[in-house]
């Protein structure tokens, strides 16, 4: 488990300097509008949605590999950042890059967590992983976006690149047996699983939630606070203030989500998730970095209330499936499909009414958290 540990360290602190900021990179290099770049995650969720079940049928390749691969893709994609020119021809290899990187990495990551970690310490496993992220996180992206702020990008994504290649050297040394990997059925097969799976109630409807939301927190409230603060010191600070109080409640969740199971906790994370996202909408309303200080102050303190307890709910869902890399494989089939709509729903809304359409769609993502208390 310590590989395992390891490389989600390294692979949190990548993420930290450059994963926030990934979007608007992209965006400055390629002079994208907001409603463009929002588009062009739909694009690609879309295409996630499309491939992750056939580059999964990749048979030759151990879920180490897989795994490994994935965060290769990453390092991909930043290389492309730093030397690739502004033409349609790179933007469709990193477009390219990130759904392989997208489609190999968090599935199989996942898939690993389920065997290695035991079931009776996975919430205080998932605290842990929460409070390294945000130990990351407390540094990484207010040093990443002074240095942004400053002309000094290339610098930032290759230390990225250096973190995210360690990452991979611990994820080939992940210690899952060969006779563990896990095969993908054959395509009726699959469409079996999914047809008597999926459409089960909670499970759907847990995977739509949670593409929604984790859409209009990768990306929608970014761009709301970069069009609310500019400065993206600014857009790092508010992230250091969110991580330093969630590297300690993250901890706390993490235990009683152990003492007292995530079947409980999740009532009260559902409330606290519609409390940490709805209210950012406000921004849009109120663009000034006291309230933005407030949002982060809050997302610090209620974010782990949900995010420990819902995905050792995930976890255990696909423990207790027949098949739970196909369960796995399938919840990223519909949160692809998922963040394709609503990334290109939120595209289109920006166009007509601008920074509304941010706010509203933060509204919506806040309120779905109720349809999660029967998880």
């Amino acid at each position: 488990m310590k590989n395992l540990l390891y490389m989600q360290a390294f692979l949190s602190l990548g993420n930290a300097l450059t994963g926030f900021f990934f979007a608007f990179l992209l965006m400055e290099k390629f002079r994208f509008s907001f409603e463009e770049i929002l588009f062009t995650f739909g694009i690609l969720y879309g295409l996630i949605s499309f491939g992750v079940f056939h580059v999964h049928k990749i048979s030759f390749l151990s879920i180490q590999q897989k795994l490994a691969s994935g965060i290769l893709f990453l390092c991909i994609n930043l290389f492309l950042l730093i030397f690739g020119d502004s033409s349609f021809f790179t933007l469709l290899l990193i477009i390219l890059s990130s759904v392989l990187q997208i489609s190999l990495l968090y599935p199989s990551l996942h898939w690993i967590n389920i065997e290695i970690v035991n079931e009776s310490i996975r919430g205080s496993f998932l605290g842990s992983m929460q409070a390294v992220n945000m130990g990351a996180i407390i540094i990484g992206p207010l040093l990443s976006g002074f240095l942004i702020d400053n002309g000094w990008t290339n610098y930032i994504l290759s230390l990225s690149i250096f973190l995210y290649f360690i990452a991979f050297i611990f994820a080939l040394r992940i210690p899952v047996s060969q006779t563990k990997n896990p095969i993908l059925p054959t395509l009726q097969k699959s469409y079996t699983f999914f047809t008597t799976h999926t459409l089960q109630k909670s499970f759907f409807q847990m995977s739509i939630v949670e593409g929604v939301q984790t859409s209009s927190l990768m990306l929608v409230y970014p761009i709301l606070l970069k069009i609310s603060l500019q400065k993206y010191t600014l857009i790092g600070g508010m992230f250091f203030i969110m991580a330093s109080i969630e590297i300690v409640s993250a901890k706390v969740v993490g235990f009683l989500t152990d003492k007292y199971s995530s079947e409980k906790l999740i009532q009260w994370g559902s409330f606290a998730r519609f409390l940490d996202i709805a209210p950012r909408g406000i921004l849009a309303f109120f663009p000034n970095i006291a309230f933005a200080t407030a949002l982060s102050f809050s997302a610090g303190l209620l974010g782990p209330l949900f995010g420990v307890s819902f995905y050792s709910q995930v976890y255990k869902r696909a423990e207790h499936s027949s098949d739970s890399y196909t369960f796995l494989i399938t919840r990223e089939w519909i949160l692809g499909a998922t963040r394709f709509l609503f990334f290109t729903l939120t595209a289109l809304a920006f166009h007509f009414i601008g920074i509304y359409a941010l706010a509203f769609a933060l509204f919506l993502a806040g309120f779905l958290s109720f349809f999660l208390k029967e998880m």
